[in-house]
């Protein structure tokens, strides 16, 4: 069933974003053939011996406040559809059938941040793409075999490198793709509870969901000034710093599950306050 929420919910993320992409990379293509193209700088040469003086000029200036408008658009859009699918699927009337199926809260709520995420994921990747096509298909080219030449420099520089070495290097990336991810989750979820909270009033339920999305940022980031302070504060008076002068590789460790803990503590909450308020405190409209 869980597999039916995300395939439900991504058909409609992406049927909401789809313009959106198009759109962007449709001006990244129009600003790339009057930057790059021979027969646009031939044009503008020509004009500006008219009555149009740097009539190519301009239109290449509108055409790249267009692309930056539509780049920023696609970031507001993807913050816009990943709100209005939580807030209009669970919160208002498309409620009632929502939770009406055989599924726990968490299931409704996880299925909507992971389509969220994957959209988010979309984006970028749409957004380096549009900046990559104003290079040309020489620029394209080179992004599309980077990956495959970090891989390449990677694996040789590996090559002689001992097991040892290796394992602590594969331990780096993933206390790294968990501090990622778990503040891209901790981020989506932040709107959930929002959200959640906001529809416990009676009246002005965006408002107040504003008004908490606000004070959990603020308390978010009393929160991680206190870790950060208070790990400053252990790693001064404790023996620690012996301990990590002596093994730089402990301390990297340390830095990176400390980060990677500092997001999914918050996640953790965020995920049981949503979940909490929607299974007990739910207040459609």
């Amino acid at each position: 069933m869980f597999s039916k929420l995300v395939k439900y919910e991504w058909t409609a993320m992406i049927r909401a974003m789809l313009p959106v992409y198009v759109a962007t990379l449709a001006i990244s293509v129009i600003n790339s053939i009057s930057l790059n193209s021979r027969i646009f700088n031939s044009i503008e040469s020509f004009i500006n011996n008219g009555f149009f003086i740097n009539f190519a000029g301009f239109m290449q200036a509108i055409l790249g406040i267009l692309y930056v408008v539509v780049l920023i658009g696609l970031f507001i859009m993807t913050f816009i559809v990943t709100v209005q699918r939580f807030y209009k699927g669970l919160l208002r009337n498309e409620g009632y059938l929502m939770f009406t199926l055989p599924v726990k809260v968490s299931q409704l709520t996880a299925s909507k941040a992971l389509v969220s995420f994957f959209i988010s994921i979309l984006s970028v990747i749409v957004a380096i793409f549009a900046i990559l096509i104003l290079g040309g298909a020489d620029t394209i080219l080179s992004a599309v075999l980077l990956p495959g030449e970090i891989i390449f420099a990677v694996s040789d520089a590996l090559s002689d490198a001992s097991p040892a070495i290796i394992a602590h290097i594969i331990f780096y990336v993933i206390e790294l793709i968990l501090a990622v991810l778990a503040s891209i989750f901790g981020g989506i979820y932040t709107l959930y509870a929002s959200m959640a909270l906001g529809q416990l009033s009676r009246n002005h339920k965006i408002g107040f969901s504003v008004l908490w999305y606000i004070l959990i940022s603020i308390a978010e980031s009393l929160y991680a000034w206190l870790v950060i302070f208070g790990g400053m504060l252990v790693v001064i008076a404790s023996p620690l710093p012996y301990f990590l002068k002596g093994s730089p590789v402990a301390s990297l460790h340390i830095l990176f599950m400390g980060v990677a803990l500092l997001n999914i503590i918050p996640l953790i909450a965020y995920v049981l306050i949503t979940d909490l308020v929607l299974g007990k405190r739910l207040n459609l409209e």
